[in-house]
């Protein structure tokens, strides 16, 4: 019985690692994300700023080491559209609710 859970542990974390890569790797290949984040009026070094701020400029191993570290602390980073947390987000559609309501995170 331990075997089993522990290859099924195992499985969950090497599938959980799978995913987060692809998503990592896709979202590097889409472009530039300072493009998204900052107005078209913006400088060089107002990109420039915003790619350190980021980590953008660091070799693309080290950004993908901080990536998943960050998503295994549970730090899933800013929405780009709200500017907060996406934890935030994820805890106002998961809140609590009475046991008459019906949630997606229940």
């Amino acid at each position: 019985m331990w075997r089993y859970l522990i290859s099924r542990a195992l499985q969950t974390v090497l599938s959980m690692l799978v995913v987060i890569s692809i998503v990592f790797f896709l979202t590097r290949l889409s472009g530039n994300p300072v493009h998204l984040l900052l107005d078209v009026n913006a400088t060089e070094r107002d990109q420039a700023i915003l790619m350190h701020h980021l980590g953008l400029d660091k070799p693309l191993p080290v950004q993908y080491g901080i990536y998943v570290r960050n998503i295994f602390l549970g730090d899933f980073g800013n929405s780009v559209l709200t500017r907060r947390p996406v934890t935030e987000h994820i805890w106002s559609v998961c809140r609590p609710r009475s046991s008459s309501d019906s949630s997606p995170c229940s």
